[in-house]
């Protein structure tokens, strides 16, 4: 599984990607630093339309240490009024 990370931890900066071409569109902040690499899986299409979001899960938050970093989805339920659900594979 490969992943994009768009927003590095400890950022205060959300980076926007064009999901499917990975072409940098602009910038936007954040209320609060990303605590985890957040970003996407690659060739993957969620019923939203864009790429299945993800962060990578580490012991301790700002790390990034590759292969064995744990990937959690995010499993969004907003269109029914419930919070996201993180599942954790890895």
């Amino acid at each position: 599984m490969k992943v994009f990370i768009q927003n590095e931890a400890g950022s205060s900066v959300k980076r926007c990607h064009n999901e499917k071409t990975l072409e940098f569109l602009r910038t936007a902040p954040v209320s609060r630093p990303y605590p985890f690499p957040y970003g996407f899986v690659l060739h993957t299409t969620a019923p939203d339309g864009w790429n299945v979001d993800c962060l990578i899960l580490t012991k301790r938050a700002g790390e990034f240490h590759g292969p064995e970093a744990a990937v959690a989805y995010l499993e969004s339920h907003r269109d029914r009024g419930l919070p996201a659900v993180v599942s954790r594979t890895g």
